[in-house]
């Protein structure tokens, strides 16, 4: 399996023991190496992380979580994967494609990377930003369309959408009184030859 965006590892963390071999990659430093940390214990373990509570009160808090020996965190960039073509079961990329400046760059390298019947699991709340990606880029773009129902038109190509939810519920804290909630886009899709 194949985790693109992996960010600190908390989808590969749940992931891994579902899966003989899992790579994460993600293209910030900072974000890999935290992952290395939490699941690998790599160079050293992570034991604790600051919560922001509110203001400038953060509380510390232990982080007591298995190592994944099955897991691999690389830097990398997911629409320029260093991996050979058919090398994985299933990709996953969450929240992602409306962060970089080529979503369907990221899902032609999901699907080279693939095996043939491969899946893919995408989920995104297409909060598009100038300062990411080019308008021309976005789903949809400046035609007007949905993004999820220009992704389900992009995805025809090569694939059939196999289970999809366009509006799950993603929750994130930010603080103990503050929470944003998002209504993201689910889709697994299998490749087609």
């Amino acid at each position: 399996m194949l985790d693109i965006g992996c960010n600190v590892g908390g989808m590969t963390w749940r992931l891994a023991p579902l899966c003989q071999q899992v790579f994460a990659v993600d293209y910030s430093f900072r974000a890999a190496y935290t992952a290395r940390r939490i699941l690998l214990r790599l160079p050293e373990p992570l034991e604790e992380y600051r919560l922001l509570r509110e203001g400038l009160v953060y509380e510390t808090r232990s982080l007591a979580v298995e190592k994944r020996p099955n897991v691999e965190v690389l830097v990398a960039s997911g629409m320029g994967l260093p991996f050979a073509p058919n090398s994985f079961d299933l990709t996953h990329c969450a929240n992602v494609t409306d962060v970089v400046n080529q979503p369907e760059l990221l899902i032609d390298e999901s699907r080279r990377v693939l095996q043939p019947a491969g899946r893919l699991i995408l989920a995104d709340p297409y909060a598009w930003s100038l300062g990411n990606t080019p308008i021309e880029n976005w789903f949809g773009g400046q035609s007007g369309q949905l993004s999820a129902n220009a992704l389900r038109s992009i995805l025809s190509a090569h694939w059939d959408v196999l289970a999809s939810e366009e509006q799950m519920l993603w929750i994130l804290r930010a603080q103990d009184r503050h929470f944003d909630m998002w209504l993201v886009d689910c889709v697994l899709a299998g490749k087609r030859d």
